[in-house]
């Protein structure tokens, strides 16, 4: 069996490529190429699923400030009235002190 292969690549112009290589090579340029693509590939999946879990909290972190944004109103609130309900008790306190 003959241990040589010879790959042919013809132009339009007439110009002939030829490159004869062994099969052994072959299969060894092969095995490379596949398993760079095999790197590639799970190197892509991890990626993304970086990328994914990143934006995950990334906008997991945008609503929490919301969420804390309207905590610290509704606690400025809460305070107003209770200064309020404060005042009005002191004042009632007072009333009743002169009666």
């Amino acid at each position: 069996m003959d241990d040589q292969l010879h790959i042919i690549i013809a132009g339009d112009r007439g110009k002939v490529f030829k490159f004869p290589c062994s099969r052994k090579k072959l299969r060894i340029f092969a095995s490379i190429s596949a398993i760079t693509v095999i790197f590639l590939a799970v190197t892509s999946v991890f990626s993304l699923s970086s990328f994914s879990t990143q934006y995950n909290s990334s906008d997991e972190v945008t609503r929490l400030r919301q969420q804390l944004k309207k905590s610290q109103e509704q606690e400025r609130e809460l305070g107003s009235k209770i200064a309020e309900l404060e005042k009005s008790k002191t004042e009632q306190e007072v009333a009743f002190s002169k009666e």
